[in-house]
């Protein structure tokens, strides 16, 4: 039988069949739906940067992107980039920079 500890790691433990996160005891295709958030919801309270396809391709391979022209962002603000409606990654902005902290293999 497996176990997942508690956060003090007493022997206050708890079966993970309890959890109802394992396969055999009951996580079906409706319960894992509950698990799984789409990344637009994450991110939709973001501030969003249009870029170019150019520039995504840039970001994706981790380099920065020079965007003058960001006024409402603020010296090492988090921003989400996009083309379209598809996120890029997740950048901070630096000194005129949009830089990838973490890209999106979408």
């Amino acid at each position: 039988m497996r176990y997942l500890l508690s956060e003090e790691r007493c022997n206050k433990a708890i079966p993970v069949s309890a959890t109802w996160m394992t396969e055999d005891d009951g996580v079906t295709g409706s319960n894992t739906k509950s698990f799984v958030i789409p990344i637009e919801s994450a991110l939709k309270s973001m501030f969003k940067v249009e870029i170019s396809l150019e520039d995504a391709g840039k970001i994706r391979k981790g380099q920065e992107v020079v965007l003058n022209n960001l006024r409402n962002l603020k010296n090492h603000d988090i921003c989400c980039t996009v083309v379209g409606s598809v996120p890029i990654a997740i950048c901070s902005f630096i000194y005129g920079c949009v830089k990838p902290i973490r890209v999106f293999n979408i």
